[in-house]
């Protein structure tokens, strides 16, 4: 809560009438928010009742099922305008048909749940080797026909008990209440999830999941067949403060094949096979690189983490008088030393393990400790000292990379809490100025502002940890994002598509 001026519990007549004001604005006024006296905006009664509504909205055609579509009729009044609904099939033809309310009266959609039948009637004609439920390691691969003659691919036993359909067209039911979480088309827009089917030499028809790195299963068979394991190795310098280093749930981050990644920490080269990567004791976002980097080039990566959190740019911004905890990246701080130490001492681990390799830039994310120190919030520093630290620390690294290496930024995101959100928003406009006027920086990902609105924040994922831990970290979907986009950036980089 923002300190108030006069403090809480001030009775003089000029609070009492702003008070009276304000409370007219939310009772009476229309949808939206109004500030208390310390600036922070409240939502206001018809605010309050339009987000019940889209509560509402979005939870019913989960919860409400239907014996019959007259029992789903009777019930219209709780089946919101535009929203969808299941009943039983009367017949052995489905397991459920989908209904939308239009205009008060149930109409069907054309969508159904298949049924048992459906799903074990698999066209024999198709040079299908069998029909059965298939172990594939990550998980159980079916096949199936639905009534319109389309392939359907369900990836069974994933880790929150959901199975997975995927689909050659967007026509697949999606609905928790029968037991399918996510959907997605066989076609691979839905990157990074690519699952498509095609025949082997010998006829069969196998299916292929990109995301898991070219592995397929061959209906019929056990068998399962991986991908070989990179020729080549790029290097990434992961620095910056506590969002490079990774606050997450590690069991929400993805696992990476054995052979796809490794990362030099305390002093050995290790593989990554997912989190925790570096110093990082929750989930990153460098086991969601390290897949997307290698789907889209078929190169290894070597993360170097020597990222810090609540480190500053600027000294001034790192002094616990401040909020920092003294460890900074400028000219007087030790981060940078430590991070070209580090570097080399890789650089001599690949040498020896006879890595083919190649530097691939500095994977960057910071700016959170020294927003809180610009002139719109403390102002401790100026945008300039910042411009110049920045300037200062790229031409460090040169000494070691050479002038052409790549700097990929993960802009900064926001406060969950508000505060200092317009420290913040200067610093995501002095990010933006310096991709802008920097040679070989480039913006990664810029998602994280927008994080916050989504309810993707570390609350989402830890929400009984302290606020100030929560506030400025993201949840681990938040972090999947992040690698995903940072990757898209240095694959095209790699391959020369920048």
């Amino acid at each position: 809560m923002a300190e108030l001026n006069p403090p809480l519990g001030t009775t003089t007549p000029e609070i009492f009438m702003d008070n009276v004001k304000r409370a007219d604005e939310l009772v009476n006024g229309p949808a939206g928010t109004v500030n208390d006296r310390g600036g922070e905006p409240l939502d206001t009664w018809r605010q309050m009742m339009a987000k019940n509504d889209e509560i509402r909205q979005n939870i019913i055609p989960l919860s409400k099922q239907y014996a019959t579509l007259a029992a789903a009729q009777a019930d219209i009044a709780n089946i919101p305008e535009g929203s969808t609904a299941y009943y039983r099939s009367p017949d052995d033809s489905a397991l459920a048909i989908e209904v939308m309310n239009v205009g008060g009266m149930l109409t069907a959609t054309g969508r159904k749940m298949p049924s048992q039948e459906y799903v074990e009637g698999i066209s024999t004609g198709l040079g299908f080797p069998d029909s059965g439920l298939i172990n594939a390691g990550s998980g159980n691969v079916w096949l199936m026909r639905d009534e319109s003659g389309l392939l359907r691919v369900f990836m069974a036993s994933k880790s929150d008990g959901y199975p997975v359909i995927y689909a050659d067209v967007p026509l697949a039911i999606k609905n928790e209440a029968f037991g399918v979480s996510e959907l997605i088309e066989i076609n691979g827009r839905a990157d990074p999830y690519r699952v498509t089917a095609y025949r082997d030499e010998d006829g069969n028809l196998r299916i292929v999941q990109y995301a898991k790195f070219n592995q397929y299963w061959s209906l019929g068979s056990d068998s399962e067949s991986e991908s070989r394991n990179p020729t080549e190795y790029v290097v990434f310098l992961v620095a910056g403060q506590s969002n490079a280093q990774g606050m997450g749930s590690a069991a929400k981050s993805p696992s990476v094949n054995q052979g796809v990644a490794y990362q030099y920490y305390n002093g050995a080269l290790t593989p990554v096979l997912g989190d925790s990567v570096g110093n990082a004791s929750t989930g990153s976002a460098w086991p969601a690189f390290a897949n997307e980097f290698y789907r889209r080039t078929g190169l290894g990566v070597v993360f170097i983490p020597s990222a810090v959190g609540s480190s500053g740019l600027t000294a001034i911004a790192s002094l616990p008088a401040n909020g920092g905890n003294g460890q900074n990246w400028s000219g007087t701080g030790t981060l940078r030393g430590t991070a070209i130490a580090r570097y080399n001492d890789a650089i001599a681990a690949l040498e020896s393990g006879g890595f083919a390799y190649r530097f691939g830039g500095v994977l960057w994310s910071q700016g959170e400790r020294d927003a809180r120190c610009l002139p719109s919030a403390s102002n401790k520093i100026t945008e300039q000292d910042y411009k110049n630290e920045f300037a200062n620390l790229k031409s460090y690294f040169s000494e070691t990379f050479g002038d052409k290496f790549v700097w990929i930024i993960s802009q900064t995101g926001g406060d969950d809490a508000g505060i200092d959100a317009q420290g913040l928003t200067d610093m995501r406009r002095l990010q933006r100025e310096i991709v802008r006027s920097t040679p070989g920086v480039y913006f990664g990902w810029n998602g994280a502002y927008n994080l916050i609105a989504r309810g993707l924040m570390r609350s989402h994922d830890f929400p009984n940890d302290p606020d100030n831990v929560n506030r400025s970290h993201y949840s681990q979907q938040g972090y999947n994002e992040m690698g995903t986009a940072m990757a898209v950036v240095a694959a095209s980089i790699a391959t020369g598509n920048s």
